[in-house]
């Protein structure tokens, strides 16, 4: 066959035709025959029989459910194992593939083409098991070049790129006109373009690599390779990086989707569809796109996701255009319970809650498959924002069919979006123990993610990314969100950027890449994907807060957050974050104190039956020097939410501070409390500002009462913790509260100070140097107690050139640290010798 592409201009491409999806199947069809004619009329006879006729109806996957069953009969069958294996591979069941080439394998230990099988289906999912097997096989014979690309390839899994082309080399020596060495060499190309956008996702690929890499697709296609449905496809991905070849990548994926008729198998062809489609939404080539989404839906009927990318696809006349496929849908599929529901959630956006239950209902009624209709009313009910009457349904679901695997998961969807993440998690166990699903396994890293078990969420978002024969955008999404929350920065930025490759990104998406970039200490990258997204709809004023929290120290870049955060704050002035934040911001600044106070005036009056506009406004008063706006501010938000207790308490602590005459406030408050009592967390109040007094024992006393009394304020806790272990009484107790404190809702670096202090005093320095490094590392400003008591615990483990580094990093930030100063002189006064960290370190 030859196929003449116009990307290069009177060039031929010879390319070998691959039609493992017909030729394959029709020689599979042979050999079940075969096994049923010359054998004995059995069970297993009658299974291979109907895989046989699933396989010529088309129907692949119904025939690997009769083949597993065969096989399980015939355990000892060599040849219905690789059967098994080279249709699971077809069909893009990667773990199943090796499965049986590994049971095949045991049953024929010296077949090096079986070994061979297996490595290549093991170098993505299993690198290290896959080099291993095609070391052996080296090792019987060093001139097989086909072991070397498998080593190849299972370098290039590991990132292993230089490897990875060494091996490519030596199989290029022994087998220079093999078409394999080129694919592997493609493989390598687009590996290291990955890794370059990895590096800069918004720098713009090199034309050299992009044109190397189109030569080595040509030179693939030209000798014939095995999968030249893939090489037409990256020929066009290659030209499409490639700025002044767009025309021609356009051309070429049309003819890679022109030929992905039986040209590859049913994996690669619908791989060329989604990748196409791709391309023309980027390009906006509307037509292009209806010609991929029609060939993905003629390869894939029941795929959700095609239609509802069909239900978007841009046209002339959107509403008819709808209509047409929904209509389309509904005839393509009249008994797909989820296909109602498609059609049932579409109802829902146009016509209502009812008549989306309705349709449902009438769908019931012609004999549909009940527990689908379930879950699909459930879903509406969800979307409906109705989950009690969506937990109804899904108890009723429960109730009809609770064998059913898919039941389970579903009570398992239903918990995580009400946040039973607890009962989430038993839901899916059990249905995985019943079945293995991708679907279940997504759901379940959802709800361990929430419950903060990043690590067991991370295993079971694996297990569903490779249990899915092609990557689920939803599941690339969540894998990168866990691997970001669990610090693999770079990890979650290659998930982000394959699913680009598969979807494009949304503007969430970019936002998240962005702060990969930022953790990952790269900020200039992350600035310019920030920038993008500034002026955007529905994701600008987070990427301004994200600029505002990141760029802030950059004094270059001060102007450019600021105006942004103006913009944000004029477009959605009822933003309390991004009031919060320019308020933060221009008091940095200084000078723009009556601006300051008109907006946040202005922000009062726009929600004044809300807390949380006078809190912001107390914190900026008390910043301009004006405590008693700050105290009426505080005693207001009092009043409108009782969830702002410890917030405005702060305030009214700071303001009390600033207003002055202390003692004299102290008397007044304690004159009250004796004649008409103060409620607990007045008198917890009370008991600070004796503390700020060094009143010590008074203030004991006073917060020994609230907390009897039941004040749930965190300072009371980590106050008193404090106290008793700076007395030495009751180091246990003090723990208690310590940890209580800690554990508090809310980020109190005093509170993991107050822990290390009390670990400190108990003699555990070890401990208590965990959090005074944790607290350092977090404060900004840096504070100078958290240096000063770092110190004290690298003293108490005799490591005095540390002590003596951080009480000098103390009197830094406070040269006035009376405390700080005395640890000094003693350390240095002593005359021990004060070597490295090093020498001095245990």
């Amino acid at each position: 066959m030859e196929i003449r592409a116009s990307a290069a201009p009177g060039q031929t491409l010879r390319v070998s035709g691959h039609r493992l999806g017909r030729d394959c199947l029709l020689l599979i069809v042979v050999g079940i025959l075969s096994l049923a004619c010359h054998r004995e009329e059995d069970r297993a006879d009658t299974h291979l029989r109907r895989a046989a006729e699933f396989i010529a109806e088309n129907r692949p996957e119904a025939a690997l459910i009769e083949l597993r069953g065969a096989s399980q009969l015939r355990p000892d069958d060599a040849d219905l194992c690789l059967r098994i294996a080279d249709l699971s591979l077809e069909q893009g069941f990667y773990g199943d593939a090796a499965d049986f080439y590994r049971e095949a394998l045991t049953l024929r230990l010296d077949d090096s083409d079986i070994a061979l099988k297996l490595a290549l289906v093991l170098a993505n999912v299993e690198p290290l098991e896959s080099e291993k097997l095609a070391d052996k096989l080296l090792e019987e014979d060093p001139e097989n070049a086909r072991a070397w690309l498998v080593r190849a390839r299972s370098a290039l899994a590991r990132n292993g790129i230089k490897k990875a082309m060494r091996d490519i080399e030596h199989a290029r020596k022994i087998s220079p006109g093999d078409p394999e060495v080129e694919w592997v060499l493609t493989l390598l190309q687009e590996a290291r373009h990955k890794a370059a956008r990895i590096r800069s996702p918004l720098s713009v690929p090199s034309p050299r690599v992009s044109l190397e890499t189109l030569r080595t697709y040509d030179r693939y296609l030209q000798k014939g390779g095995e999968h030249a449905l893939l090489g037409l496809l990256g020929r066009a991905r290659s030209l499409a990086r490639i700025s002044n070849r767009r025309a021609e990548a356009h051309e070429a994926y049309r003819l890679a989707l022109d030929h992905s008729d039986g040209e590859g198998d049913p994996y690669e062809e619908l791989r060329v569809a989604k990748e196409t489609l791709l391309f023309a939404q980027q390009t906006g080539e509307t037509e292009l796109s209806s010609a991929a989404l029609e060939r993905w839906l003629t390869l894939a009927k029941e795929d959700l996701g095609g239609w509802k990318k069909l239900l978007t696809l841009e046209t002339e006349d959107p509403e008819k255009h709808r209509e047409e496929v929904l209509r389309r849908l509904l005839d393509t599929l009249p008994d797909d319970p989820a296909a109602h529901g498609l059609y049932a959630a579409e109802l829902l956006v146009n016509q209502g809650y009812r008549t989306a239950l309705e349709h449902l209902e009438a769908q019931a009624e012609r004999g549909i498959d009940e527990a689908g209709l379930l879950e699909a009313e459930a879903n509406i009910q969800n979307l409906a924002g109705r989950p009690r009457d969506a937990a109804v349904t899904v108890a009723r679901l429960k109730d009809l069919f609770p064998d059913r695997p898919d039941t389970l998961i579903m009570e398992g969807y239903q918990q995580v979006l009400v946040g039973e993440y607890d009962l989430a998690v038993s839901s899916l166990r059990t249905a995985l123990a019943k079945e293995t699903s991708p679907r279940a396994y997504r759901i379940l890293a959802r709800a361990e993610q929430q419950r903060g078990n990043l690590e067991a969420a991370l295993e079971a978002i694996s297990r569903a990314t490779t249990l899915e024969s092609d990557a689920e955008p939803d599941s690339l999404r969540l894998r990168a969100l866990i691997e970001f929350q669990s610090g693999l920065y770079m990890d979650a930025a290659a998930n982000l950027l394959e699913l680009y490759r598969l979807t494009g990104l949304e503007s969430a998406d970019q936002l998240l890449l962005a702060r990969c970039y930022y953790e990952n200490k790269t900020p200039g990258v992350g600035r310019k994907l920030l920038l993008s997204l500034l002026g955007r709809d529905g994701v600008g004023t987070k990427a301004s807060l994200e600029f505002a929290k990141r760029d802030a120290s950059n004094p270059r870049q001060r102007p450019v957050i600021r105006k942004h955060l103006l913009k944000a704050h004029e477009k959605f002035p009822n933003n309390l974050e991004v009031l919060e934040t320019i308020t933060k911001f221009d008091l940095e600044e200084g000078g723009l104190h009556d601006e300051i106070i008109e907006r946040l005036n202005a922000g009062v009056d726009r929600r004044s039956w809300l807390a949380r506009p006078y809190l912001i406004r107390g914190r900026a008063m008390l910043a301009l020097d004006h405590p008693l706006s700050a105290r009426d501010d505080a005693e207001r938000a009092l009043r409108l939410d009782p969830a702002t207790t410890e917030e405005a308490y702060e305030i009214l602590f700071a303001a009390y501070l600033a207003i002055g005459n202390l003692p004299e406030f102290i008397q007044s408050m304690e004159a009250r409390k004796a004649r008409s009592g103060l409620n607990e967390n007045r008198t917890a109040l009370l008991a600070r500002l004796h503390l700020s007094l060094d009143n010590a024992a008074r203030a004991s006393e006073l917060y020994e009462e609230a907390i009897t009394r039941g004040s749930g304020l965190v300072f009371v806790k980590n106050d008193l913790a404090f106290l008793l272990a700076q007395s030495g009484r009751d180091l246990d107790r003090a723990l208690s509260l310590a940890r209580a404190a800690t554990d508090a809702p809310g980020e109190h670096l005093t509170t993991a100070d107050t822990l290390g202090y009390v670990y400190l005093k108990r003699g555990q320095a070890d401990a208590a140097i965990w959090q005074f490094r944790h607290v350092i590392n977090e404060a900004d400003p840096p504070v100078a107690d958290y240096h000063y008591h770092l110190g004290l615990a690298l003293l108490a483990l005799k490591r005095e050139a540390e002590a003596l580094e951080s009480f000098d990093r103390a009197l830094a930030i406070n040269p006035g640290f009376a405390e700080a100063a005395a640890a000094r002189r003693d350390l240095v006064g002593e005359g021990q010798r004060i070597g490295s960290p090093e020498d001095n370190s245990s």
